[in-house]
């Protein structure tokens, strides 16, 4: 059972999806955590923390990639996948295009292991946060061209979205890019660009839904709130495992995906959000 989390920029995915695995790990759970590498941010004011971050992110990238092409364990159906979503969300610079062509790829191999082992695996940011990033660095945000790339990707058992309201959210990037040197914040989507997409995450839940998918929603505030979001997962994976989940979607053919959305609820008229 693959469990992804969703959501802006410092919704707290990370630190989410850490907690529930520590809180399923000590309720007897059996639970493998693939996380997003994002090193602590210090105080600005330390020399020794600017651009350690973003050196430390590229090398862990670096790292991976070149193990998958040593290993040729990159399998074809996901460099296709891969590819597919690119040519439909082409991001404009060049150096985003390599970095989420590298991150798909890394991903993918996650993905896969995954779903061949079984057992319960949490995924801070998955294919759908993928597929919502290339959206922000290409301008697209048309339900239709969402809908196609969401028709390439595969989905996981159950989504949890990350609610935070705009007000929060600002304050969050405006303190995590303070914290951060600039070589780490090109690493990073601005700010300004994180909230005003924000909407898409809405166009997103609504096209995932309609496949089927299972999402709980959820705005995490306190500890009461953090224990209730616990239990309900815990729920959602002890029904999961009840009934032998599977995938509830798997890829479609990028060749068949540019134009037209691949839901059988995705005949709606192309929105805009912005």
């Amino acid at each position: 059972m693959i469990i992804e989390f969703f959501g802006p920029a410092a919704a707290g995915k990370t630190t989410m999806a850490s907690a529930v695995t520590a809180w399923l790990r000590d309720n007897g759970h059996s639970v493998r955590l693939i996380s997003s590498y994002r090193p602590a941010e210090r105080a600005p004011d330390i020399p020794a923390a600017r651009g350690t971050g973003a050196v430390r992110r590229l090398v862990r990238a670096a790292g991976e990639m070149a193990a998958l092409l040593r290993d040729g364990s990159i399998h074809p159906e996901d460099a296709h996948m891969t590819n597919g979503l690119l040519r439909l969300l082409p991001p404009r610079q060049a150096v985003w295009k390599l970095r989420m062509h590298q991150y798909i790829a890394r991903l993918s191999s996650n993905w896969r292991s995954a779903s061949s082992e079984g057992g319960i695996t949490l995924i801070d940011q998955g294919f759908l946060q993928a597929v919502y990033s290339l959206a922000v660095l290409t301008g697209h945000d048309r339900q239709t061209r969402l809908g196609d790339a969401i028709g390439l990707v595969p989905m996981p058992d159950l989504l949890v979205r990350l609610h935070v309201s705009d007000d929060v959210l600002a304050v969050r990037l405006a303190d995590r890019r303070l914290r951060q040197g600039r070589l780490e914040r090109l690493l990073e989507i601005r700010p300004a660009a994180n909230l005003a997409s924000v909407p898409i995450f809405n166009i997103i839940d609504t096209l995932v839904a309609s496949r089927g998918v299972p999402v709980l929603r959820t705005e995490p505030s306190g500890d009461r709130q953090f224990d209730g979001i616990f239990r309900e997962v815990e729920s959602a994976v002890l029904a999961g495992m009840a009934c032998g989940r599977q995938p509830v979607a798997r890829r479609a053919d990028p060749s068949q995906a540019e134009g037209r959305t691949r839901l059988d609820a995705g005949k709606a008229e192309a929105a805009d959000v912005r």
